[in-house]
């Protein structure tokens, strides 16, 4: 990072990569108090083998030692969660935005390909600056094995009976799988994990939450378990059907 003076709002950890949601160090106590105004920007560094990082690096051994802008096409990422070859992010709208290891992707993101608009000298705010990218933006999908190496949003009209205007409230990456709860107290997941076999979005339907609004979830990116924070107890599962 360049010149830069910002204060991080959240930071997330993957099995070698970090991500950071940040703002000019003189809005942190506004943007801590949820206030409208600041600008963020989500920051990420470590491996990118599998494009978990968002961007293409330029060092031959796929990684970037310096924190960069992921080119997020949304207004403000308000929550970051990194698995162990991937990452997943939440914007101001409700929208999910996904990229890295191809095995941990919804199907509807390995079928779409974003162009990034990013520029590597463009200024973020403050002096902040994007580092350590190639000069010619990489077709953000890899030919060879399907990884993606620039943010996607996950599409919820390819996901049957998904209620129509529903938001997403939160996102948790786990180890090759993601889970998102909703506005209205629903539980999805997708991925690759033991317990998360589905490459497009799919309900849980877990028997101990059935009936319940899930209001947070949690994982990381070494479990193949996760826990859900629901009205009056909280539901460890590790089999999703």
């Amino acid at each position: 990072v360049r010149g830069a003076e910002f204060g991080a709002l959240q930071v997330a950890c993957g099995a070698a990569h970090t991500a950071a949601i940040v703002v000019p160090k003189a809005e942190v106590e506004a943007a801590a108090k949820g206030k409208d105004g600041p600008q963020r920007a989500l920051l990420t560094w470590g491996e990118n083998q599998t494009g978990q990082l968002g961007y293409e690096t330029q060092s031959d051994d796929a990684r970037s030692e310096v924190p960069a802008p992921v080119p997020l096409k949304t207004s403000s990422p308000v929550q970051v969660s990194c698995g162990a070859t991937h990452t997943a992010a939440l914007d101001d709208t409700g929208e999910v935005w996904v990229w890295g290891a191809a095995d941990c992707m919804p199907r509807s993101a390995l079928r779409r390909k974003h162009s990034t608009s990013s520029n590597p000298s463009k200024s973020i705010f403050g002096g902040l600056r994007a580092l350590g990218r190639k000069d010619t933006p990489p077709d953000p999908l890899n030919e060879k094995d399907g990884d993606q190496y620039a943010p996607v949003k996950v599409d919820w009209n390819q996901v049957p009976g998904f209620p129509v205007g529903c938001q997403m409230a939160s996102v948790a990456a786990g180890k090759e799988s993601t889970l998102v709860c909703t506005s209205a107290g629903q539980l999805y997941h997708w991925g690759n994990g033991k317990w998360a076999m589905s490459k497009n979005p799919k309900l849980v339907t877990s028997g101990q939450l059935e009936g319940h609004e899930v209001s947070a979830v949690i994982t990381s990116h070494a479990a193949e378990h996760a826990v859900a924070l629901v009205q009056g107890y909280t539901g460890d599962f590790r089999e999703c059907r």
